[in-house]
Parts: C-alpha cells; structure tokens; sequence
C-alpha cells in the first residue's frame, strides 16, 4: 500500500501499480460485504462495525503521510573560545556530485572545499573509523562491516577522546544505521541517539520492517516524545528523515552547556529501496510501473552470478541522491539560520561513493570491490569555520584520514602529529597548508571469489560470511580472525597519488 516498503510488497511485482491499488481497494470492500453478508445480525446493526473496520487501517496509515519538518533548536552560545564540530555524513554521495552541488550551495559562505578528497577503504564503518582517528584501515584495523578482531595501532586516537584530553567537551554519535556502523563510550562518545546496536538492531529493524501496522503505528512524532528509546527505532526514521535529524540535534542540545562534538552519519541516500510517495511521483506515468520496474530485489545478491539489469530498469539510487542533494540544502539552510555556520566548525562529508554502471547495476552498489571507478572513492569533503576568510576550492589530493588531524590543528591543539597517517590541511587561521608529495592509499573490500561460486564478479558467499560472526551481549557483532586473513589475501590496494590522472580524465572538472 505504501511505496516505500517495495522489498516486502505483498502484490504482484509484475503489475502496474495502479492495478496492485486496485485489487487492494476490491479486497477491502469485498471482505466488508462478506462480512455484512454472512451476519447473523440486522445488516443496519453491521453498518458501524463494517466502516470501522474500513477506517481504522485508513487512519494508521495516514500516519506514514505526516512529515515533520525540520526545525533544530537554535545554537547554544559559546561563552569560551571553543567551537561547537559536527561531522554530518551522508553514506555513499560520490564527490563528484557532493562537490557540484556545495560549489554553488556555499558560495559566500566560510567554507573550503577540497575537490579530490578520496576514501581510504569504500566501505561505511572502516571509512568512519579512519575519519575518527587519522588512521589508515591497516593501522586502526577495521576493513570490513562490524567490529574487527585486529586491534589497532593507536587506540587513542579517537576524535571524542582527543578532545575531552585537550578540552572540556561533550559527545553525541547518531547513525540511522546502527545495525553495522556504530561507536559507544569504549570510542569515546558520551551519548547515543539510538541505544540498540548491532544484532538487536537489526532484529528490531526487521521485525518491524515486515509488519507494516506496527511500523505504521510507531512512525509518528508522538512516540518521540512518550516513549523515545523503547519502541521506536532508526530504521523507523528512513520514512521521514526530518525526525531523526531533529531528534539528533535535541538531544545534542541537552547534554549541557559545554561545547559539543557530534558524529552525524546517515544512510538516507544508501536506501532507495524505500522511495516515498514524493520521489516515484517524479517519474513520468510512474502508476503504470511494476515493483519490479524500480525495486533493488531484481539486482543479482551477494554470491550470485552478476546479470544485466532488466531493459527499462529505474535505478532508484539516483532518484533518492536528487532528493538527498534537496534535503542537504534545506539542512545547509537550517544550520546558518538556527546559527549554527556563526558558531561551530562543520564537516561535510561522505565515507564511500557507489559503483553503478548503466545496464550492469550490482546489487547494495557493492561499495569499492574492484576500485575501478572514481564515482565509488571520490568522497565530500568540506570544511565551514566561522573563522575563515571565505570560499575557497581546493584541487589538492586528500584523504578523509586527514579529517581528525586537519580538526584538532585549525581548533589551535598542539598535538602530536607522529602517530597519525593524516596530516592538517588547515592551520589555526583558517589558511590552506601545500602538502609535500605522499601516497594516497585506498585499498578494496577484498571480495573472495570461491571457485564452487562460479561467479564472474567477486563476491563473498553470505554462508561464508555468516559463519565468521559472533555477538556479544550488548549487540556487537564482530567477525573471526580467521575470516578477514581470507579477506586480506584478496584485498588490492592502490596508490590513487599515481594512478588518479587517468582518474580525473573521465570527469570533468566542476
């Protein structure tokens, strides 16, 4: 009934919609006279009952169709010379297309955008785990989804332990993905926007993802306010984003008057599967497409063979970034009005891109299995100060481990550099830094191609995968040693600091 939730869809995936709509309808009304008809009652006894029974699924669904809008509270004053940071990220946004899009979005703004911002792994939570601490993923240890077993090399250097060393700050982290991509206290983070991570995460998310009137029932700004931390659940939040991002900067808001750190990461853009009402109305006659026509079951999954994707298929990935690139201006808006832009030190950013060629789409994107295309490993990378002198765009080769290091020096913090695989790109007043020649790694997912598989493109068996994880009490899922040997043996890795002309070539500059 509604199209968002197309990968759970009852009805016939072959039938245009308005045809599921009607069968719908025919079903509803035909179980009502039934119902009148089988009665053993007076039919005018029956009458109330009947449209009771017809109005009630009305009304919990009506619910879906009430969007908050975006309101953040308005920026706490900073009474020390302190800066509020906030890393907002936005799961799978290409650079290419971040980065068009900010170049007219801050012009005029106190902002430096660095155009060749690459990631050192495409994938969320090793790209978020070298963002927080300067690291490349061979030295923090984290190379693939959930927590690693390899222990990093510096495990200080997380960004919210930093700061508390070198300040009196407070910490948030939110993702509306906490079913892989999350950090807690052990990381540094003094709070959380969702409390339940991991594998009760993802029991959460798909119990109600499969009933769609407990979802309709949670999925409204009411439970926000009773019940916040029980019932409702991120993955609740992808039917409207406004909430969760309101909610994020509430919550930041209330842990008190010290100067605050956020770590903001959204899958928003990296779930297409659950295209709203808005988004298919932009598709010309879109009542006369299938499910079919736009849903990412009919793309190959992991471990099967890669086909050609369906003649006249509409990849809803690049629907949603349209709609992804609209929300990010009204939050861009928000911010400065709500003054936040007079306030605090922002990142934008993006931890991976996405691979997609026409006609050969691979099911999720697949992240950067092979590195073959900038799209995947050219990331957002954007940093606003209210201390800097204006716009600025910088063509320089980056890495997002540069992030921590390029934070802690514009903020003044003698740090030491030594242990970080990053370096500042920004000095304490606001000036871009020349970066002497150095390598700019990014390294694959390290897909394994088994033989039995038979497979073309590289994937891992999700059976393979499955037996490797274990899960701890809180909801961690952490993966055996012994698989990511496996995975490190067919990773490839490549130094983009020679091999990005070629790159470059097939994009044209912004």
């Amino acid at each position: 009934l509604y199209p968002s939730i197309l990968n759970n869809y009852p009805g016939p995936r072959h039938m245009p919609l308005f045809i599921n709509y009607g069968i719908l309808v025919l079903g509803i009304c035909f179980c009502g006279f039934y119902f009148l008809k089988t009665r053993s009652k007076p039919l005018s006894r029956g009458i109330p009952q009947v449209c009771l029974s017809l109005i009630l699924p009305i009304l919990l669904l009506s619910i879906l169709i009430q969007k908050q809008g975006l309101n953040l509270p308005e920026a706490s004053e900073i009474t020390v010379e302190k800066n509020n940071i906030l890393l907002l990220g936005m799961d799978a946004l290409d650079g290419d297309t971040g980065n068009r899009f900010l170049a007219q979005r801050l012009a005029g703004e106190k902002a430096i955008l660095f155009e060749n911002a690459f990631t050192p792994l495409p994938l969320t939570h090793p790209a978020w785990n070298s963002i927080l601490t300067g690291l490349y993923p061979k030295h923090h240890g984290v190379r693939y989804f959930f927590d690693s077993p390899l222990k990093s090399k510096h495990p200080q250097l997380f960004l919210p332990k930093l700061l508390k060393q070198h300040g009196d700050y407070v910490s948030l982290f939110a993702s509306d993905q906490p079913e892989t991509s999350y950090f807690t206290k052990e990381h540094g983070f003094d709070d959380s926007v969702i409390s339940v991570i991991g594998w009760e995460a993802h029991m959460v998310a798909m119990i109600l993802n499969h009933f769609v009137f407990p979802a309709a029932w949670l999925n409204n700004s009411y439970v926000d306010r009773w019940l916040p931390d029980q019932y409702n659940h991120a993955s609740l939040f992808n039917y409207d984003f406004n909430r969760f991002i309101n909610r994020t900067f509430y919550k930041l808001k209330n842990l008190g008057a010290k100067p605050k750190f956020l770590t903001f990461h959204t899958c928003f853009l990296h779930t297409p599967v659950r295209l709203n009402l808005e988004e298919l109305k932009n598709i010309p006659g879109f009542l006369t497409l299938a499910p079919k026509d736009f849903n990412f079951s009919k793309w190959p999954k992991p471990g099967q063979a890669q086909i050609n994707t369906p003649k006249n298929f509409i990849n809803p990935y690049f629907i949603r970034r349209e709609s992804s690139l609209a929300l990010l201006d009204k939050i861009l808006d928000e911010l400065k009005n709500k003054g936040y832009f007079a306030n605090s030190t922002i990142v934008l950013l993006s931890d991976h891109g996405e691979r997609f060629v026409k006609g050969r789409e691979i099911y999720g994107g697949v992240h950067g299995v092979d590195l073959k295309t900038r799209e995947q490993t050219n990331v957002v990378m954007t940093f606003l100060d209210p201390g800097f002198t204006g716009f600025s765009r910088n063509t320089s080769l980056v890495s997002l481990i540069d992030v921590a290091p390029t934070l802690l020096t514009t903020m003044g913090k003698n740090i030491d550099a030594s242990p970080f695989d990053g370096i500042a790109l920004i000095d304490n007043e606001g000036n871009t830094q020349p970066a002497a020649y150095r390598p700019i790694l990014v390294e694959s997912m390290g897909y394994i191609n088994d033989a039995e598989e038979k497979v073309k493109f590289p994937q891992i068996p999700i059976k393979t995968l499955e037996e490797s994880l274990t899960y701890g009490k809180n909801g961690e899922v952490t993966i055996g040693e012994d698989y990511y040997v496996r995975v490190l043996k067919k990773k490839t890795f490549e130094d983009f600091s020679k091999s990005i002309p070629d790159k470059l070539s097939s994009h044209p500059p912004l």
